[in-house]
């Protein structure tokens, strides 16, 4: 891996793989900027703050619960601004261990995202236990898991993809990361009121094709999906014990009459 850093505020720190080839690295950074070309697929996690990464002439901004898969021989700048500062981690896996991975999936290349994807979109844990372990963990253990893991997660996610009724597999990919970009968007924004309309402008689409793509890649519909996140999170502060009145607001929902009801279906 060829890499030239230009500035650096914070700490990296990381661990190598004994026996599976790739290793982790942990960082926490108040102000960043490196190029680089590496041989490895890697994978960027943000925990808090904002990285930013250019290659292909694209920039791609990741935010906290998300993740950039980059495949190798690309030129990649990283940045992290000073008033932003980051905290996450780049998980590096060889070439070849990958792509034998994918391989034994599917015989054909494998067409991966290469914009910011939330970790929850995974549907496991693997991504998660790595943030959590820190320094303590055992790489080769969590190394191998993200192996087994992460084709089978493009697999699934190419073929959700493909569902899109468009010919170019690239119109196919740049609707996904205006899906993307809605979805996050109410990530960060569910306990407001939402507009289906502005969601949709969002991703680029009028609010019918947005609902259809959006169904086809996440598997529920934009409505559906909204009302996922504000009753989990209302169950997750109800668990510590907040009162209801305070839940409604924090979660969203018009009323504590109707959380009670959402809670119960």
């Amino acid at each position: 891996m060829v890499h030239q850093i230009r500035h650096k505020e914070g700490d990296i720190f990381g661990v190598k793989g004994k026996k599976v080839d790739g290793k982790i690295l942990f960082s926490q950074l108040q102000k960043y900027d490196a190029a680089s070309l590496t041989t490895d697929y890697s994978i960027k996690l943000v925990l808090k703050g904002m990285e930013k990464y250019v290659f292909n002439g694209l920039t791609k901004t990741v935010k906290p619960g998300q993740f950039l898969l980059v495949p190798p021989g690309v030129e990649l700048q990283t940045q992290v601004m000073e008033d932003q500062g980051a905290t996450g981690i780049c998980i590096y896996l060889s070439k070849d261990s990958f792509e034998e991975r994918c391989h034994d999936l599917t015989e054909k290349p494998m067409k991966m995202p290469t914009f910011p994807l939330a970790v929850s979109t995974t549907g496991r844990d693997v991504l998660q236990k790595v943030a959590g372990g820190g320094y303590r963990i055992s790489p080769d253990h969590h190394l191998n898991e993200i192996l087994d893991f992460m084709p089978q997660f493009l697999t699934r996610y190419s073929k959700k993809v493909q569902g899109i009724k468009v010919k170019k597999w690239e119109t196919k990919l740049h609707l996904s990361e205006n899906l993307e970009k809605a979805r996050a968007f109410m990530d960060e924004n569910f306990s407001h009121k939402m507009n289906l309309d502005k969601i949709a402008q969002i991703a680029c689409l009028s609010p019918f094709h947005f609902q259809r793509n959006f169904k086809t890649v996440h598997g529920v519909t934009p409505t559906q999906y909204l009302m996922n996140l504000r009753i989990q999170h209302a169950r997750n502060l109800i668990s510590t014990g907040m009162p209801l009145d305070q839940v409604t607001m924090k979660s969203g929902f018009r009323d504590v009459r109707y959380l009670r009801k959402c809670l119960l279906d």
